[in-house]
C-alpha cells in the first residue's frame, strides 16, 4: 500500500511530533478564550505520503459537549503542485501497525497526502473546515546528513554515580552553508522474553513445566527439562537514555540558570537536538553516553537478561535534519517542561512556537538516516556455565 512507507516512518517519529502535538499544548494566556481554530501538524520528509492531522481548538470556557477532531479539507502541494490526500481509514490502521497489540489508531480519521517527495522540495499544506478560519503552513525538506558510528566503548565512568554508559563515537560533516540544526536517537534492540522447559512435547498435555526468565535461569534448568520452547524470546527494540554532560552540544544551561541552582535540562522522548553553532562547516564526532538501563517500561521486559544467549545486542542510531521550524518547535516544548524560572515564578512561561498561520501547530520538515552497531556479549563471568544442577 503506498501509504506503507511513509507512516511507518512517521509513527517512527511520533515522540518528535505528536508527542509533542497533544491537545494540551501551552499557548499564549489570551487566547484562550478565542474562538475555535483549527490545529496543524505535518512532518514532511523524503517518501511517497505524509500523514497530517487536524483538530480544532476548543477555548476554555467551552460548555456542552465537543469534539476536537473536525471534517477537514486538505490541500497539499510539493512545489506548487497539488497532490491526492485521502482520509485515513481504520482498516488503515490496522495494516499499519508494527504490534498487534498497540494499533496506531490515533491516526484514524486523519489525512495522508500520496505524493513522491524529495530533499529540498516546498512544502504547502492549507486546511479548510466549515466554521473555522483557513490554516495555511510551509516548510521545507532537508537534505540528508549520514552519520558514521565510529566505535563503542563500554562502562565509561560518569559523573553519575549511580549509573555506567557505553560511550558511542558518531561523526557527521556539516556542509557550512547555513545555519543547520541536527537531532540524534539511540534505539537498543535487545533479546527478551522467557524460555518454558516442559517434560513433555506437546504443551497441552499436563506435566511439569519452567519459565526461564533470564539466560543463567535456563542453565540451571536446562537438563532438568527434556523439552525447552524459545518462541517467546524476540528481539525486542527500545528507546535509551543518553547522558549529555560529556558533549557540549548539548549543553543548554546558561551560566545564570547555574548560579541559581537550575542546573539539569532534560530532553523530551530521548530525542536530543542541538545546532552547529561550535562546528559549522567541518566534520564533527558526537560522544553519546549511553545510560546502560535494563529495564524498557514500554515493552515491560529486562533487557540484557538474554545477552548471554543471543551473544550480542545493537545499537541503532538515527540521525535527523531539521528545518527550521521543526528545531524552533521542538526546542520551544523542551524550553517550557525545563522552565524553572517559570515554574519558580520567576518569569511567564513561553508559548509553544507555531507556523501555522490562522490556526495553531506546526509543519516542519526533517531527513532521516540510521546507522547500526553490534555490540558483541562475552559470557557473564558470575555465571557458573559448567554447573546444570538448580
Amino acid at each position: 500500500m503506498i501509504i506503507m512507507n511513509k507512516i511507518t516512518k512517521f509513527t517512527l517519529l511520533s515522540v518528535l511530533g505528536l508527542s509533542f502535538a497533544s491537545c494540551d499544548d501551552e499557548f499564549d494566556i489570551n487566547r484562550l478564550h478565542d474562538d475555535p481554530q483549527l490545529l496543524v501538524y505535518c512532518f514532511p520528509t523524503e517518501g511517497d505520503s505524509t500523514v497530517v492531522e487536524v483538530f480544532r481548538t476548543v477555548p476554555v470556557d467551552t460548555e456542552g459537549d465537543y469534539s476536537f477532531q473536525v471534517d477537514a479539507r486538505v490541500t497539499y502541494r510539493v512545489n506548487g503542485r497539488e497532490v491526492p490526500v485521502r482520509r485515513i481509514t481504520g482498516d488503515d490502521c490496522a495494516r499499519l501497525s508494527v504490534d498487534p497489540d498497540k494499533p496506531v489508531e490515533r491516526l484514524e480519521g486523519q489525512y495522508c497526502a500520496i505524493g513522491s517527495q524529495k530533499a529540498g522540495d516546498r512544502i504547502e499544506v492549507e486546511v479548510h473546515a466549515d466554521g473555522l478560519p483557513t490554516a495555511t503552513a510551509a516548510t521545507t525538506i532537508p537534505r540528508k546528513v549520514e552519520a558514521r558510528i565510529d566505535g563503542v566503548v563500554p562502562d565509561v565512568k560518569n559523573a553519575d554515580d549511580y549509573h555506567s554508559c557505553n560511550r558511542m563515537s558518531a561523526t557527521f560533516q556539516d556542509d557550512g552553508s547555513a545555519t543547520d540544526f541536527y537531532m540524534v536517537r539511540i534505539a537498543e534492540r535487545r533479546m527478551a522474553g522467557m524460555a518454558v522447559g516442559r517434560d513433555r512435547e506437546a504443551p497441552t498435555v499436563l506435566g511439569r513445566e519452567f519459565h526461564a526468565n533470564s539466560y543463567d535461569d535456563y542453565l540451571a534448568y536446562k537438563d532438568q527439562f527434556p523439552y525447552w520452547d524459545f518462541s517467546q524470546l524476540k528481539w525486542r527494540r527500545h528507546y535509551v537514555g543518553i547522558n549529555t554532560d560529556s558533549d557540549p552540544v548539548f549543553n543548554s544551561i546558561s551560566k545564570l540558570d547555574e548560579e541559581f541552582g537550575f542546573d539539569w535540562y532534560e530532553y523530551s522522548g530521548m530525542a536530543y537536538f542541538f545546532n552547529d553553532q561550535l562546528f559549522n562547516g567541518r566534520p564533527y564526532t558526537l560522544r553519546l553516553d549511553i545510560y546502560k538501563d535494563s529495564y524498557s517500561s514500554d515493552d515491560r521486559y529486562n533487557f540484557r537478561l538474554w545477552d548471554d544467549y543471543a551473544g550480542c545486542y545493537f545499537y541503532i542510531l538515527q540521525f535527523y535534519k531539521l528545518s527550521t521550524e521543526y528545531y524552533r518547535y521542538i526546542k520551544s516544548k523542551n524550553d517550557q517542561e525545563n522552565s524553572d524560572w517559570a515554574d519558580s515564578g520567576l518569569m511567564s512561561a513561553r508559548p509553544s512556537y507555531t507556523n501555522v498561520r490562522g490556526g495553531l501547530g506546526v509543519v516542519a520538515g526533517y531527513a532521516a538516516s540510521s546507522a547500526t552497531w553490534r555490540v558483541e556479549v562475552k559470557p557473564d563471568p558470575e555465571i557458573d556455565y559448567t554447573n546444570k544442577e538448580p
